[in-house]
């Protein structure tokens, strides 16, 4: 069995990474190390892969893709019956959890970092509900409502790639805004109920490729970040946001609130979006729960 698994998505920016591959696997065999590479065809590919090969003895795994790569090889060796350390090279649309981790965006670069063999335990979270009743592991952050909502659209449009999807998207929801849904809310022994349109529970600090969700968020500090408006926002208000959002500001706003929690239950009395690390957990779901597992896994990072 190889001892580095590389799995990748060629068609991460729309196909554009595909050129990126073999210059990585070249790079590596330079270096002295061998390496076996895997490309994903459809959706959890990464995750039987990742799953496979860790359990078939492989130390290392390396995710060359974008969030959606990283996620599925985190959440693959995380179902793994062996522990392997999680390497990542950021060649997709938003890499947010390689911004929040201080993985180069720079190839040859992210690529010395693992190399390097410098790794640190990294907290995983995992979402229950929707398409995933028994659980989907995430790095990033989950979200609820708006969020999600400008995520599914990023991810549709064909021309556009990393922050102008997100930013267009950001618009585009603006002018059709989410209705507020009545929500309980459970963690740390509190039980809220709340007009929202948004929740993001997170545990790195940026989402959509330029939104500072959780300005507070740290990756390995054995909490996630809640953080939700409180009553209902227009869409003329959720714009002035807009700047806050990319600087991190919006807890500023009496309609934003934020915990440090450990896990956290959530129920609506209707329907709303439901994602993880970007990936579709469900179009339509009127629960969730999420919980953090504090340093479950060892990536590749300064």
């Amino acid at each position: 069995m190889y001892d580095i698994v590389l799995i990748a998505n060629p068609n991460a920016r729309k196909g554009k990474a595909q050129k990126k591959l073999d210059y990585i696997i070249n790079y590596f065999k330079q270096s002295g190390y061998e390496i076996a590479p895997f490309y994903t065809k459809k959706a959890f590919d990464a995750i039987e892969i990742a799953k496979r090969v860790v359990d078939e003895g492989c130390n290392i795994v390396i995710a060359a893709g974008g969030d959606g790569t990283v996620n599925e090889c985190a959440d693959g060796i995380m179902r793994a019956s062996k522990k392997a350390k999680l390497g990542i090279i950021p060649i997709g649309r938003g890499n947010d959890f390689a911004f929040v981790a201080s993985i180069p965006l720079d190839i040859k670069q992210a690529c010395d970092l693992i190399i390097s063999q410098k790794s640190k335990k990294t907290d995983v979270g995992i979402v229950k509900g929707g398409n995933f009743p028994q659980g989907r592991y995430f790095l990033n952050g989950v979200g609820i409502g708006f969020e999600p909502t400008v995520n599914f659209k990023a991810s549709s449009y064909k021309h556009l790639n990393g922050m102008p999807s997100y930013v267009a998207a950001f618009f585009y929801v603006l002018i059709h805004t989410p209705k507020p849904i009545k929500t309980k809310l459970e963690f740390e022994g509190q039980e809220r109920i709340i007009e929202t349109q948004q929740i993001s529970i997170c545990n790195g600090r940026r989402m959509g490729s330029s939104f500072i969700m959780a300005p507070h968020g740290v990756i390995d500090d054995g909490k996630i970040d809640l953080i939700f408006t409180n009553a209902p926002v227009s869409g003329l208000e959720m714009f002035s946001c807009a700047l806050d959002f990319f600087k991190g500001k919006q807890l500023r706003r009496k309609k934003f609130e934020e915990y440090k929690v450990t896990e956290v239950n959530i129920e609506g009395e209707s329907s709303f979006p439901l994602h993880a690390d970007g990936e579709v957990i469900s179009y339509s779901t009127n629960k969730c729960s999420i919980k953090l597992l504090p340093g479950a896994i060892e990536i590749f990072r300064e």
